[in-house]
């Protein structure tokens, strides 16, 4: 039996600033192991808050 897999992942650009200092928000979609990767045409403002709570560096 083949096994189908589904995922969808939204996350953040964050060197890349839209027009209006915000930072775009992005989705990947992936079936079966392929990838589709689209904006949503939104942005959030990124604070220092959130910036220091996702840092994995």
């Amino acid at each position: 039996m083949e096994r189908n897999t589904f995922n969808i992942l939204f996350y953040i650009r964050r060197n890349k600033l839209l027009k209006d200092g915000k930072v775009p928000i992005l989705m990947r979609i992936t079936i079966n192991g392929r990838r589709w990767d689209s904006s949503l045409q939104l942005g959030v403002v990124l604070s220092q808050r959130l910036s220091e709570l996702t840092d994995y560096n």
